[in-house]
């Protein structure tokens, strides 16, 4: 079995502006069904594992200061660690 982490920001996450909630000043996510990774989880079949890892917000280099915590490029260390049987050590070694 293959693992791909899909790693990725509001899009991925699945910002929808149109759920937009009033009375909470948020947005509603869009259902795992909709999202992008559910529809290449479809498209590649049973024989890939799709590890999603969204965060609305996350920024690609960037560190904002109005919602820490959402640099990718600091992130994303973290991320592969958690998934540490996809990591190879080509990637960390990348990384470090």
């Amino acid at each position: 079995m293959k693992h791909i982490l899909i790693f990725g920001d509001s899009n991925t996450w699945g910002y929808d502006s149109a759920r937009y909630i009033p009375e909470a000043d948020a947005f509603q996510r869009m259902t795992e069904t909709e999202r992008w990774p559910a529809l290449v989880r479809n498209s590649l079949g049973p024989d890939y594992q799709i590890t999603e890892d969204a965060l609305n917000g996350r920024t690609v280099v960037w560190d904002d200061p109005y919602m820490p915590g959402r640099n990718g490029l600091k992130s994303l260390k973290i991320a592969l660690d958690a998934q540490t049987p996809l990591v190879t050590e080509k990637i960390r070694e990348m990384l470090a």
